[in-house]
């Protein structure tokens, strides 16, 4: 986890000004909280939360708990 996590800016500074929102963000999930990372900068955020926390990520289309793909029938 550091600062080189790629993530999509015009500028180095606004890369870095993303980076800072995503760990602040990040300092915000608990353990056992359900957290839906929308597309861009909130994906970022896992990269940075703590990998001992028990926390839930789910999709944009809120879709939980998602395993293989099903079988036909």
């Amino acid at each position: 986890m550091g600062d080189q996590v790629s993530i999509s800016a015009k500028t180095e500074e606004e890369r870095k000004m993303r980076i800072k929102i995503a760990k602040r963000a990040a300092g915000e999930i608990n353990s056992n909280m359900y957290v839906n990372l929308g597309i861009g900068m909130p994906t970022t955020t896992a990269n940075f939360v703590d990998p001992n926390l028990n926390v839930f990520f789910h999709s944009e289309n809120g879709l939980l708990g998602i395993g293989e793909y099903p079988e036909v029938g």
